[in-house]
């Protein structure tokens, strides 16, 4: 119900304020103090702690400039957020009703707590020393495009999006050459449900907790060079032995599905992991991401998930969502009334389609 609030106090101030312009709408959780923007940097700008910054579909282009830690950097095109908001796209699987945005986004240290939902990414985005942080059907997914988990945080979730890579590094004033022996340390974070679409997709991470991914990559690693994670219930889907590479250390390894045998060290934990062809698992598999990855009935991994469910994307008691929209309620059509009241109030009826959680 507060969603559905939230949502129609914001389409009717749009409304009001434009119909044609591409609109962000930065507003209070309960819908109060509403404010229109057409650029996204002037938007975070000014918005408050804790205030929803909502961004109709469409293209927005970062036009700020980071100056680094210390002021000495002049990164072009890069915006970074230092205060917890909460960003709300219109998704990013229906290319005419996307929102996407070009330029470098980075959420850092006083950012804590923030989420964002139904945004596709066409840049690097990094979460810097961050915590409380849930990322949502989001798409990070261009080719080398990276998610970069930045120094040591916790408490983060990022479930059920599209990512090319996501790596760990010291900061984000880092270099993505610089990845090699540089880690990341970010307890209790949870990496569910999303479908990683690149060879390497992970590495350089401690203290994750990996389940019910898609690795859809046919490249010879898929997760390397972690310490002490855990990795369960993902579908892997490297054309060789060593997708988990033999420099994961110290991390259980369990119920997953792989093409071949893993190659095992013996640092780790090996239990109940299956070997099957993609033929045998997926209803249809795509490496590019467009796959139906349910498993098929007759596969191993039907009901073998360390909860009881199947293992991958469509397994857990909340499984990945097919049609992949926020959930947010999405207002599907409008009447717009002709004229105002004496009170200067336009009455607008909406058909509002409910989405789930």
């Amino acid at each position: 119900m507060k969603l559905l609030k939230q949502f129609v106090l914001l389409t009717i101030f749009g409304l009001s304020a434009s119909v044609n312009a591409q609109t962000i709408i930065v507003q209070k959780a309960d819908g109060t103090n509403p404010r229109t923007f057409t650029s996204i940097d002037a938007a975070v700008a000014d918005a408050d702690p804790d205030d929803y910054v909502y961004l109709e579909r469409g293209t927005y282009d970062i036009t700020s400039a980071w100056t680094g830690y210390d002021g000495t950097l002049n990164q072009l095109n890069h915006l970074v957020v230092e205060k917890p908001l909460h960003f709300v796209g219109n998704g990013y699987y229906y290319p005419a009703e996307a929102t996407a945005i070009n330029g470098t986004f980075s959420l850092r240290k006083s950012a804590s707590g923030s989420t964002i939902t139904g945004i596709k990414f066409n840049n690097n985005v990094n979460l810097d020393s961050i915590s409380n942080v849930v990322i949502t059907r989001c798409s990070i997914n261009e080719n080398n495009t990276y998610l970069y988990l930045c120094g040591t945080g916790t408490g983060n979730i990022i479930t059920e999006c599209m990512i090319f890579r996501l790596h760990g590094r010291p900061s984000i004033t880092a270099t993505a050459g610089s990845n090699a022996n540089t880690w990341s340390s970010y307890a209790n974070t949870v990496i569910s449900k999303n479908i990683f679409k690149n060879n390497d997709s992970m590495g350089y991470h401690r203290n994750l907790f990996i389940y019910n991914n898609a690795f859809v990559s046919s490249g010879n690693t898929l997760i390397l060079s972690c310490d002490n994670i855990t990795v369960k219930n993902n579908t892997l889907t490297a054309n060789g032995p060593s997708c988990i590479n033999n420099n994961l250390t110290n991390s259980i390894i369990q119920n997953n599905i792989s093409v071949y045998a893993l190659t095992q060290n013996a640092t780790n934990t090996y239990q109940d992991n299956i070997v099957e062809t993609t033929g045998n698992t997926f209803v249809s598999f795509n490496s590019s991401g467009t796959g139906d990855y349910h498993l098929k009935t007759t596969s191993l991994g039907v009901g073998a998930g360390s909860d009881g469910t199947d293992i991958g994307i469509y397994g857990t008691f909340s499984p990945f969502k097919e049609n992949r929209r926020t959930a947010y309620p999405r207002v599907t059509a409008f009447n717009i009334g002709s004229e105002t009241n004496p009170n200067g109030e336009l009455r607008v009826n909406a058909t509002v389609e409910a989405q789930d959680y």
